[in-house]
């Protein structure tokens, strides 16, 4: 995302080329290196190909903050085969939340939704072919905590949101109804986080995003436990607090067919 469709359309040149002079810069950036490596050679490394970049004392941490939309919606019609409708509520980051325990509460509950609207609507009632539910823990900035999908065919929009806001509805008020998929989740997220590990590219990942963000690295090793320690009590509790559906912005496509 680099913005609004008619902000782009006023974009030159000239505007890209000052943008990258300001912001491609050593002290602006993040180099990691991950693998058997000797550190030494790795600054040298560093230092040749990079050592004749200038630093630049124009860049400045942004302090803006970002304009928070709530009960904004939208109808698109077009030309599209399937209907789609997506809805976001504001929500923290873990590095712009004062409780640094919300951002993980908010990561576990969109596991949780996530399968668990997968089995109840797709699997069983058969009424979604897709649904979707993210939240970006690690972003810079204020975030979301998203949930889109597209209803099974014959089915509407309408059905698949009631569906969703009733098991919302089940989750906050009977934290039991969600304590198998808790304990599912937290048992597949401690296993994936281990195979990563084996993976460089993933290493590397995180460990440069979290410190780009101002993060720290240790995030990364306390993550697991973190999320371990969450119960189906401060889920529902999470829940109850931010999936305001009244708040929700939305988006709904109403496909107008193919020709």
């Amino acid at each position: 995302v680099i913005g609004f469709q008619q902000d782009i359309e006023t974009y030159s040149l000239n505007d890209l080329r000052v943008w990258y002079e300001k912001y491609y810069a050593p002290n602006n950036a993040t180099l990691v290196v991950v693998g058997d490596v000797n550190p030494v050679k790795v600054v040298a490394l560093a230092k040749q190909y990079f050592g004749d970049y200038a630093f630049n004392p124009n860049i400045k941490p942004s302090n803006r903050t970002a304009t928070t939309l709530r009960g904004n919606s939208k109808v698109l019609k077009l030309k599209a085969e399937l209907p789609f409708y997506v809805l976001s509520f504001p929500a923290p980051s873990l590095k712009t939340a004062t409780d640094k325990s919300t951002p993980y509460k908010l990561e576990m509950l969109a596991y949780v939704l996530d399968n668990g609207l997968s089995k109840s609507l797709i699997r069983n009632q058969q009424i979604a072919s897709s649904i979707g539910v993210g939240y970006r823990l690690y972003d810079k900035y204020d975030t979301l905590f998203t949930l889109s999908f597209i209803p099974a065919s014959g089915v509407s929009n309408d059905t698949v949101l009631k569906a969703i806001k009733t098991q919302v509805d089940e989750l906050i008020n009977n934290p039991d109804f969600i304590q198998g998929e808790l304990s599912r989740t937290k048992a597949q997220l401690e296993a994936d986080f281990i195979f990563e590990q084996d993976q460089i590219s993933t290493q590397s990942h995180y460990l440069g995003m979290l410190s780009t963000v101002g993060l720290g690295i240790d995030k990364m090793f306390t993550y697991v436990d973190n999320m371990n320690s969450i119960s189906a009590t401060e889920v529902s509790a999470i829940a109850k607090h931010y999936l305001n559906f009244d708040d929700a912005n939305s988006v709904e496509l109403i496909p107008q067919g193919v020709k």
